[in-house]
């Protein structure tokens, strides 16, 4: 996704640093035809802007429409796969509070003692932020 991102912004002539909202208003100046008229729109029907070409693209716009397209779809699996990882992270937090559990209770009965004690519950929390309102 990252890379997807670097491209658009390269193509859309604005630096490393510029936010994507900075990316589409560079574009502004160049997604007009001799005549005025608009080459690309944006499609806000969807969950998922698209950009809509007007009819025959210069180049360079051709890989603005291909790269924000890729850059679309490398969202939205991020999007759509960040509850199961979310999942799978909570999943790996309750089986390392319960292996800490037990490890000290096996500890204890090996006559080990450790000074570490039991860990904060800050050290193991996570805080689960669903994007753009999805889940």
């Amino acid at each position: 996704m990252q890379n997807s991102v670097a491209v658009f912004r390269d193509l859309c002539g604005v630096s490393v640093a510029a936010n994507l909202m900075q990316c589409v208003l560079a574009l502004g100046s160049r997604v007009s035809g001799p005549d005025g008229a608009p080459l690309l729109l944006f499609d806000l029907r969807d969950h998922y802007p698209a950009l809509d070409p007007q009819g025959p693209l210069p180049d360079v716009l051709r890989r603005v429409v291909s790269t924000y397209e890729m850059m679309v779809q490398a969202s939205r699996a991020v999007i759509e796969l960040s509850d199961g990882i979310y999942d799978r992270i909570l999943h790996i937090q309750t089986m390392a509070m319960e292996f800490h559990e037990k490890l000290q209770t096996l500890a204890e009965k090996e006559g080990l003692r450790g000074s570490q004690g039991q860990p904060r519950a800050g050290e193991f929390q996570l805080e689960h932020h669903h994007p753009q309102g999805s889940g």
